[in-house]
């Protein structure tokens, strides 16, 4: 309702609008320009109180393809994630696949719909690159769900009894990773039929992280099978890859 000469006006409404635009017209989405403070804005939101870079080296380290998208405002990074294109192998075929890790928003900038910004950015540039399909790990299934994520696969645990029983006698030995022997590690992980491809200097780096055992079984001198357990704070605890001779 209005009398002559009056206009209805939305005040809150219009101020809102206004800080949008304005929000809009500050925002820029970059690939990797920012890489240093998009990394120390990863740390500082998942690892207040250690290390990140030396745990992903596939995505932190010069050496690893991938890549830190960040979402400006002010010439400053208030959101960020890490991307990296790979390709799955199975026995039904290899596909593209881009993975989506570590998306984070400053804790006082969120709110926003900055991190849903980063995403449409991240699946744009992984579509760009020739990727079938964005895979990740996430926390908040309602987030990503209302973005067309969906939960698939699925994971089995063991919980392992740390007393260790007797052993049978055999001719294998059983010990720590050495140094030169991430080409003969790569070697078994690429016998899995099911696997993410990845060259031999990926695995040598993958070998090289933080807080992980790696113990190969070997056999007449040759390494026979491995398992690394541990991983930086992610994986505390856990066997999480191996491969070899399961005998």
């Amino acid at each position: 309702l209005s009398a002559p000469g009056f206009r209805l006006r939305r005040i809150s409404r219009g101020a809102a609008g206004r800080e949008r635009r304005e929000r809009r017209r500050r925002m820029k989405l970059t690939l990797e320009s920012h890489a240093g403070e998009s990394a120390e804005l990863m740390r500082s939101v998942l690892r207040p109180n250690g290390e990140l870079r030396t745990e992903y080296p596939l995505v932190f380290d010069e050496r690893g393809e991938g890549r830190l998208l960040s979402l400006l405002e002010g010439g400053r990074v208030v959101s960020t994630c890490a991307i990296i294109e790979r390709s799955l192998i199975c026995p039904e075929g290899e596909t593209r696949v881009g993975f989506i890790g570590s998306v984070v928003t400053h804790p006082e900038a969120r709110g926003r719909g900055y991190a849903s910004k980063l995403l449409e950015y991240a699946e744009n540039t992984l579509r760009d690159a020739g990727c079938e399909h964005a895979l990740l790990w996430a926390n908040d299934p309602v987030f990503y769900g209302r973005r067309g994520y969906a939960l698939d696969g699925h994971e089995v645990d063991f919980l392992v009894d740390r007393t260790v029983g007797s052993f049978p006698v055999t001719d294998v030995n059983v010990r720590p990773l050495r140094a030169e022997e991430s080409e003969a590690i790569h070697g078994l992980y690429s016998e899995h039929e099911s696997r993410v491809s990845r060259s031999t200097a990926e695995t040598a780096l993958l070998l090289g992280c933080p807080k992980m055992t790696v113990l190969v079984a070997e056999q007449r001198g040759e390494a026979i099978s491995y398992l690394c357990f541990g991983r930086g704070a992610d994986l505390e605890g856990v066997a999480h890859e191996w491969a070899g001779d399961v005998d």
